[in-house]
């Protein structure tokens, strides 16, 4: 018997050795693939490498509007390719709700957020510290602290730094180092100073500490302009832990360029308010405000807030309605005034709706006109003559506001005297007057006559043409019923007639002619008569 030669159970590649089904990577440049050895369609067997992870392209790079700080994050798993994430909620330069209080003469807690993007990432966190802040940066004590497996799994992060020197000063700034990510997360400097060692007072029973004199708090202030007076301030809502040494908060603000005792102070707002409105503030000014944080009776801790914000009001826009309006002449007569008035720009209708001329005699009487305006001119009809008078204007602008000028005195004209006129000249011109206005009359008159005749008339010719169509219909319609009747067939026999008149089916009479005579009746074609 041919016995089989054994199947080869592994696979080389690149001078080494790999068993059927095993993985390995293979770097190339900058790119990896994964490679498996299997039995192919024949039974031997074959490597397969699998392409490796595409380029990334320098636009999914570079910032845009929707992505301010691409970031490429390289997972450590090789079956899973770099990919790039947008951090748009963290500058790069500051960190979130950065907390550093002592809690003892030679300890502080540092309490630190991430952004959600950051969340889940390889990294470490450094508390650089010192008590000269002249040195440079590269000479500051550094304190490394890391989550388990170096993986920041929570937004929120609390370290605790050890081994200070009590009644000291330190600065202190919190950095990040993120293997994935170019730039460092940072924040800003803060100052602590150490308190004194605390006595500690042991008995029997209890032991008695102190609270941390100090805290620095940063409210994240956030200024909102709503109008030109007027700024929403904002700030984070503090944690639980952070309520317990705050009872109320108060907000202070002064213009920029004020001494420090000019500071405005609100009144006391709940710890769980985050928001407070600054009224009756100037146009186009800047501003700084702060905030102030009262301590509970109980509790010796001072609040300090870390930093204040500054902020520039809105520019104040040019009103267009903002106008006076003034009366500044008046042309008199004795029935009427004509006035000039000034502080409205043409064309007048784009801000003039109407005007209301308000006006009363000297006896109190007291009237008013209306007048939509075309021009700066406006007149007042129907006064008496050689009266005083007391006017003022009231506009109605079309924006709804209403403006009032000021108030015009003034005295009507007296009423012209009659002429002279001889009373048969009066006599004449009332007569000519008279016979004119009778004529006028007459000749109305006799225009009407005509005009009812000739409607008269016309409605005779109408009576008259109804009648004959309507006469004539009737004729028509006896006429047509008379030859229905007259084309009727009888439905009933006479017992002469036969009961079928038909040729064809008729009895032929031998003795009957085919005119119906008899034979005997017809004698050389004469027809005889018979006499009873």
């Amino acid at each position: 018997m041919c016995k089989e030669p054994l199947k080869q159970a592994f696979c080389m590649f690149q001078g080494s050795r790999y068993l059927l089904s095993e993985q390995w990577e293979v770097h190339k440049g900058t790119q990896q693939r994964l490679c498996t050895c299997f039995l192919n369609a024949m039974g031997l067997p074959e490597v397969e490498c699998r392409k490796g992870c595409p380029q990334i392209p320098d636009r999914f790079l570079s910032p845009t509007e929707q992505c301010l700080h691409p970031v490429i994050v390289r997972p450590d798993d090789p079956q899973m390719c770099p990919y790039v994430v947008c951090n748009n909620t963290i500058s790069g330069q500051e960190l979130y709700n950065v907390n550093i209080v002592a809690l003892n003469s030679t300890a502080v807690r540092v309490r630190f957020s991430l952004s959600n993007i950051l969340v889940g990432l390889i990294g470490h966190a450094e508390l650089h510290f010192t008590t000269d802040p002249t040195l440079p940066p590269s000479q500051w004590h550094v304190q490394k602290f890391s989550r388990p497996n170096r993986l920041f799994d929570s937004p929120n992060i609390e370290y605790i730094l050890n081994a200070l020197r009590p009644n000291t000063t330190y600065f202190l700034q919190v950095k990040i180092i993120m293997d994935t990510l170019q730039r460092r997360p940072e924040s800003e400097v803060f100052k602590l100073k150490m308190p004194e060692e605390v006595v500690v007072t042991t008995t029997t029973t209890t032991t008695t500490t102190t609270a941390p004199p100090v805290m620095i708090l940063d409210a994240k202030l956030e200024a909102h302009v709503i109008d030109v007076k007027t700024v929403r301030i904002s700030w984070r809502n503090f944690e639980p832990q952070e309520k317990k040494y705050i009872y109320a908060l108060q907000l202070k603000y002064k213009l920029q360029n004020e001494a420090e005792d000019k500071w405005i102070t609100t009144p006391m707002i709940h710890k769980d308010v985050t928001s407070y409105f600054l009224h009756d503030l100037e146009a186009s000014a800047d501003y700084v405000v702060d905030i102030i944080f009262t301590p509970p009776k109980d509790i010796p801790t001072k609040i300090v807030s870390s930093r204040d914000l500054e902020f520039r009001t809105m520019t104040k826009k040019k009103d267009d309605y903002h106008l006076q309006v003034s009366v500044e002449d008046n042309k008199i007569e004795a029935d009427k005034s004509a006035f000039l008035f000034a502080g409205i720009p043409e064309p007048i209708t784009k801000y003039v709706h109407v005007i209301k001329i308000m006006y009363k005699t000297a006896d109190g009487e007291q009237s008013y006109s209306f007048k939509v305006p075309k021009n700066n001119h406006i007149t007042l009809d129907h006064l008496k003559p050689g009266k005083k008078y007391l006017a003022q204007l009231e506009l109605y602008l079309t924006n709804g506001q209403t403006l009032t000028s000021n108030e015009v005195e003034f005295i009507t004209k007296p009423a012209k005297p009659q002429a002279n006129i001889s009373s048969s000249e009066n006599t004449i011109s009332d007569d000519s007057h008279t016979n004119g206005k009778q004529a006028e009359l007459l000749q109305s008159k006799e225009g009407g006559e005509e005009e009812n005749r000739a409607y008269f008339i016309a409605l005779v010719v109408v009576a008259v043409v109804a009648a004959v169509a309507g006469f004539g219909f009737v004729l028509l319609l006896v006429l047509l019923v008379r030859r229905q009747a007259s084309a009727k067939a009888p439905i009933s026999r006479t017992p002469s007639e036969s009961a079928y008149d038909n040729p064809t089916y008729k009895v032929i009479n031998l003795f009957q002619t085919y005119d119906g005579e008899r034979p005997e009746d017809k004698t050389n074609g004469q027809i005889q008569t018979t006499q009873a």
